[in-house]
């Protein structure tokens, strides 16, 4: 990523005592963060999106589970992954081979946007929530 002009900073945490104080740390060293998928950090996502606040960094996670805590998420649709499951479901229940059919990826990711984080970092929200067209 350097090659882009961006410097990657890496940090973690062992359990949820760690999270206040690298988070702290971490808003002061860098301009955005990201969230993968992380049960540390959906448990904790509120009291990240307050030291972000604070510091006014906004994140980027890739799970509704952490909306608290970033600026917006950009992942999964479970919801769509769980129609296209069914549907598979149904012609499964309608006698086809399930080796025959083909495999589905979502056509589309799931947008949430954290207003009340858009506004403390000063950004519009109209702006993320095009990023899925």
């Amino acid at each position: 990523m350097e090659d882009k002009g961006i410097e990657v900073v890496v940090k973690t945490v062992t359990s949820t005592n760690d999270m206040q104080q690298v988070m702290t740390s971490l808003a002061n060293q860098v301009d955005a963060l990201y969230f993968p998928t992380d049960n540390t950090v959906a448990s904790t996502a509120t009291t990240i999106g307050e030291i972000l606040m604070e510091a006014k960094v906004p994140a980027m996670g890739s799970d509704e589970a952490v909306i608290d805590g970033v600026l917006f998420t950009y992942g999964v649709d479970y919801h769509a992954i769980g129609v296209q499951a069914g549907k598979l479901a149904v012609e499964i229940l309608k006698g086809a081979n399930p080796a025959d059919l083909a495999v589905a990826t979502p056509e589309k990711a799931a947008i949430a946007v954290n207003g009340e984080m858009a506004k403390a970092v000063g950004i519009d929200t109209a702006t993320i929530k095009n990023l899925n067209k």
